[in-house]
């Protein structure tokens, strides 16, 4: 069965009917999905260099998965000890690249913050956050490995302590890279976003949630990744006092004037006291990272969670996200023409889906549209990895659960190149899929 769009991405259609004369809107293309791996975990997936074809992921308890070919098929890898047929090969091991935040160290080959993360007392304030080691990830000639170099990663300059909040210790605190989002900057240097939880003036001052609500920090490196100095903060608590979650999930991205860096931030998406949901938020630094404009709303009917971007080579930007409504559950793919952040043109990925995938039995239900808020449908995770793997092409990873069973499916996109923004600088535009 055909799962129809939700009605949040019909708005606009009317005036986009009536506007008969303007030339038909350039479309997105997308190719049928392929099976990425049998377990609902797609997030853990990274492209190996940039712009590459190669793609390097582990599937949650499933292991892990390789392509080279941006997402139409798929290998299994083995688990250490050298080769065997199918494309395996040994040295597939720790963390995948996509669990945490990875940098480019060099053609066809990424690192990772090894545990920086990792504190000896999750009950006390730290400014500063160190690794003796980082994994490294490579791709080459077809080949992927992975090995673990000691060499020290440090983040520090933190103004204020970062803390748990309290001896519930949530949300992998207190310093969470889990966010992936950094950049690549003209003058080469990186800036990375990390969740933090903060107290004292960064704290929410909704005392229900004061001890748990997180905070979004940048970092910048000038040194390949290695060395993290505070930049500033992109949004605390405090900042955003209607949010009960605080800000958490993130990603990061250079705009196409590569000057202005966009930071995409999860507010509420079910998660706090009372299950409140609303759109995600974004902020714009022009300034390296060092200060950030007041957080905007995407507005009424854009997506509430999980945030993924990536860029073409021409500017443009994409967005995936999920989570319309606490009854609709889908997973949207945004489109911003101008790559300016401003303007998105939304595609609902259970449709594209549905109408690709030729085999009926792996195809989302009606329930991804219309669902109870409580229990919640999970046939849908929301979780995935955004990957650009060509100049002006990618692959979205995502994730199906149906009567207990999972799959992760790799659905590739392609964008035309140099497509004008469209009129009026709406958040949300008509699409195709009506």
């Amino acid at each position: 069965m055909m799962v129809p769009p939700p009605a949040a991405l019909l708005l606009g259609l009317a005036a986009a009917q009536a506007s008969a004369a303007a030339p038909p809107a350039a479309k997105m293309i997308f190719e049928p999905p392929s099976v990425a791996g049998t377990t609902g975990f797609p997030s853990d997936f990274q492209g190996i260099g940039e712009q590459s074809q190669d793609v390097l992921g582990k599937n949650g308890d499933d292991g892990w998965r390789s392509s080279t070919d941006g997402g139409r098929s798929w290998r299994v890898l083995a688990l250490g000890g050298g080769g065997g047929g199918g494309g395996q090969q040994g040295g597939i091991q720790g963390d995948p690249p996509g669990q945490h935040a990875v940098v480019v160290a060099g053609p066809g080959m990424l690192h990772n913050m090894g545990n920086a993360t990792v504190v000896g007392d999750l009950d006390a304030g730290y400014k500063s956050f160190s690794s003796s080691f980082v994994q490294e990830y490579e791709a080459k000639d077809g080949v992927f490995s992975t090995r673990v170099v000691p060499r020290h990663v440090k983040f520090q300059g933190l103004p204020d302590p970062v803390t748990c909040g309290n001896t519930k210790h949530l949300f992998g605190c207190p310093f969470r890279t889990s966010g992936i989002g950094h950049v690549a900057l003209p003058d080469g240097s990186l800036v990375m976003s990390v969740i933090v939880y903060w107290g004292g003036a960064h704290a929410s001052p909704n005392a229900t949630v004061r001890e748990t609500a997180t905070s979004v920090t940048a970092f910048r490196s000038r040194d390949g990744g290695y060395g993290w100095d505070y930049a500033g903060t992109i949004l605390d608590a405090a900042g955003y006092p209607q949010s009960e979650e605080g800000p958490n999930q993130n990603d990061l991205v250079l705009l196409a004037d590569n000057r202005t860096l966009m930071c995409v931030m999860r507010v509420d998406s079910g998660e706090g006291p009372s299950m409140r949901y609303e759109p995600l938020v974004r902020s714009f630094s022009t300034d390296a990272g060092v200060t950030w404009t007041a957080p905007e709303t995407f507005g009424p009917g854009f997506a509430t969670g999980h945030p993924r971007l990536t860029r073409m080579a021409d500017g443009q930007i994409l967005l995936s996200a999920s989570q319309l409504a606490p009854t609709d559950r889908d997973l949207l793919l945004y489109w911003n023409t101008a790559g300016d952040g401003k303007s998105w043109a939304p595609h609902s990925v259970s449709y594209w889906h549905n109408a690709l995938e030729p085999d009926a039995a792996l195809r989302f239900t009606p329930a991804v549209n219309s669902s109870p808020a409580v229990p919640r449908h999970g046939e849908i995770v929301g979780l995935t990895s955004l990957i650009r793997t060509e100049a002006q092409a990618g692959v979205l990873v995502y994730s199906r659960t149906l009567n207990n069973a999972s799959l992760t499916f790799a659905m590739r996109f392609a964008v035309p190149e140099h497509v004008a923004a469209a009129g009026g600088g709406a958040t949300t535009t008509a699409i195709d899929e009506a």
